[in-house]
């Protein structure tokens, strides 16, 4: 199993060999200065903490990874299937609509946020051309991983040279849903095998449990991935208690806590 790597200035990070050639990792909630419901790496604008804090969480999670904190690119997430494509001189706009971004620049890191959504990183060793995206239920049954492959292919990167890591997500164990999501997800799904992401849930009638990492692994083998990775960190279980490492929107729902904060996943040539 894959423990986090933790840095000197007290961040610290999932980090997988299949990535070992980029700046790269999917952060934990350690090593920030936010306090309360967002302590303590919160990187989400988004969230209701204060932007001082944020920044310096961003900040501090970027020389981890030795990167530039005016480096890091980032995105206004709203569970789409949008991509955006970093080309050569291109001044980065702050925050784009989109859940997705690929770039086969060294000058710029591309990141991530969730809370129980997937954090995807992607690289293709031969191009040198990396991607990243947000894959909730909505992004994932909606395209993101396709889009995001397609896009880096548009830049020259082949999709059986692509590696993709999942990292730290909601687990099928943590994630009841109902007929509803299920039905909706299987209309939009690309390919047929999405069902099997889904088990009925033998304790209440008309729910389900849904393996968002293995729908996210299918939706890159549908893309003509070959290889394909997961984090084993399930961020529901991994948020409670006083030492826990992920954020997860879910657990703070269901412990009636007002706000949850961001967890930042980057990679970087």
């Amino acid at each position: 199993m894959i423990t986090p790597i933790r840095f000197s200035n007290g961040t610290s990070a999932f980090q997988h060999p299949a990535l070992s050639e980029t700046r790269h990792g999917f952060f934990t909630k350690q090593g920030g200065i936010s306090s309360g419901v967002y302590k303590s790496l919160n990187a989400g604008y988004g969230s209701k903490d204060d932007r001082p804090n944020i920044e310096e969480n961003r900040t501090r999670a970027a020389q981890g990874l030795n990167i530039q904190a005016d480096a890091l690119c980032g995105l206004y997430q709203y569970h789409s299937a949008e991509v955006i494509t970093y080309l050569a001189d291109e001044i980065p706009h702050f925050r784009p609509k989109a859940d997705g971004m690929v770039t086969a620049r060294e000058d710029i890191a591309l990141s991530i946020l969730t809370a129980d959504c997937a954090p995807i990183l992607l690289y293709d060793s031969q191009s040198r051309i990396i991607g990243a995206c947000h894959a909730g239920w909505r992004g994932a049954v909606s395209g993101i991983i396709q889009n995001t492959v397609e896009a880096m292919c548009k830049l020259g990167a082949v999709a059986e040279q692509i590696t993709m890591v999942i990292g730290p997500t909601i687990h099928k164990a943590s994630y009841q849903v109902g007929d509803d999501m299920r039905t909706q997800a299987l209309d939009l799904a690309r390919f047929t095998a999405a069902d099997s992401c889904f088990t009925a849930d033998t304790e209440a009638a008309g729910k389900w449990r849904f393996d968002l990492p293995a729908f996210c692994a299918l939706a890159g083998k549908e893309s003509g991935l070959i290889s394909m990775h997961i984090i084993d960190v399930d961020t529901y279980l991994a948020a409670s208690g006083d030492d826990s490492t992920c954020f997860s929107h879910r657990y703070a729902t269901h412990h009636n806590l007002a706000e949850t904060g961001r967890l930042i996943s980057i990679i970087s040539l």
